[in-house]
């Protein structure tokens, strides 16, 4: 049974409740990074019209790197009453934005750290 709880920020998090024991509540997450362990995966309009009603979650679980950890499980579709609520081409398009985001900012310091050696740390003029 689908439930939700909207954090300070604004972020929904969705979970699901056991139908056969009520008091078993497991949280999910959309953040799909090591270091965010936050992350709205619905609307509140949505998680509204849902909720209480039997859902469907795909999911995994990020492995852990050598620094990071991120326990919480990371949503990928939810169905519910056959209509897909959230859809896998969706959190694979989320995804590539972050990836690319993430090369964005690696070329970024790249270059500017390269930058910064060839004229502060080693000038060629020196």
């Amino acid at each position: 049974m689908l439930d939700y709880t909207t954090s300070r920020e604004g972020d929904v998090y969705v979970s699901l409740r056991d139908l056969n024991r009520l008091s078993h509540v497991t949280g999910y997450t959309c953040s799909y990074s090591h270091t965010a362990t936050t992350g709205s995966c619905l609307s509140n309009e949505v998680a509204e019209e849902f909720i209480g009603k039997k859902a469907i979650f795909g999911w995994y679980q990020l492995e852990d790197s050598t620094v990071f950890s991120n326990p919480k499980r990371q949503l990928v579709t939810v169905e519910i009453n056959g209509k897909m609520i959230k859809e896998y081409e969706q959190t694979v398009q989320i995804l590539k934005n972050q990836n690319i985001g993430m090369l964005g900012i690696a070329i970024f310091f790249t270059l500017f750290s390269t930058w910064i050696f060839e004229k502060i740390v080693y000038p060629k003029n020196s």
